[in-house]
């Protein structure tokens, strides 16, 4: 579940989500930021919302490839560098992310990685093995995969909803 009370990127960002500029380190982003109603930081916690929250509609793109996107299309700065806020990153991850879905994220990541390290492997006498080996592998991540997926799904029906409060009956589906 997504922190965010909107992800109307055309919206100030902390106007939206007034909380999050109440704490370092994301409070220190916000104070020092002397453009007009703040709109700099603004589009940076845009950006990193769109990047790295599990809920952004482009979550699903390999991370490299979406900050990328992200820089490019939305910031309209293919130079933009993501390092730079690692801070405010990890920040908001925390905020974001339960354990569960941190654990989904890497799994994610690293599957990507092997896709694109395949990708660039040409099937010949001297790679054959390592690919079937790699191939075969992948039966026992995907496992995995489902399982830490089924984790998030449990953490999902836990009965909570936004806020904090209980699932009402009508809610869990019960009447």
């Amino acid at each position: 579940m997504s922190i965010l009370n909107s992800f109307n990127i055309k919206a100030n960002f902390w106007q939206v989500n007034p909380q999050l500029c109440a704490v370092d380190p994301l409070a220190t982003l916000y104070n020092g930021d002397k453009s007009k109603d703040k709109s700099d930081s603004s589009k940076i916690m845009w950006a990193i919302a769109l990047v790295f929250d599990i809920e952004s509609k482009y979550f699903n793109i390999p991370l490299d490839d979406r900050k990328k996107i992200i820089a490019r299309d939305y910031l309209k700065n293919d130079k933009f560098d993501f390092n730079k806020y690692k801070e405010y990153i990890e920040f908001y991850e925390k905020l974001t992310l339960t354990p569960a879905r941190r654990h989904l994220i890497i799994w994610n990541n690293k599957l990507d990685e092997k896709t694109t390290f395949l990708e660039g492997l040409q099937y010949n006498e001297q790679t054959a093995e390592l690919i079937e080996k790699l191939l075969i592998s992948n039966t026992k991540l995907y496992a995995e995969l489902e399982r830490i997926s089924e984790e998030l799904v449990k953490e999902g029906d836990s009965g909570i909803v936004k806020g904090g409060s209980e699932e009402s009956i009508s809610e869990k589906g019960e009447m």
